[in-house]
């Protein structure tokens, strides 16, 4: 705890947290496969804002340009879906 100059303490709510913060074998079990910890309701996502036919393309440089053009999935985003 910190003590402000006019004699109150002060908590550091992230320090404590850190400090006290335990992980059991079987959540740390959890953690390492990946499984989820816990459910959020209603589940939320970020949905990447483009213009018509403006949305992000990944691909490999090796990949064909005209192939990469004709994926079946090309024009399917999370926002036009």
């Amino acid at each position: 705890m910190e003590i402000t100059t006019e004699g109150q303490q002060q908590r550091d709510e992230i320090k404590e947290f850190l400090d006290a913060h335990y992980i059991s074998s079987s959540e740390a079990c959890w953690c390492i496969f990946e499984f989820n910890m816990h459910a959020e309701s209603p589940t939320v996502y970020c949905l990447q804002m483009h213009l018509p036919d403006q949305q992000l393309i990944y691909y490999i440089v090796e990949d064909i340009t005209d192939e990469v053009l004709n994926w079946d999935n090309i024009n399917k985003t999370q926002l036009t879906e």
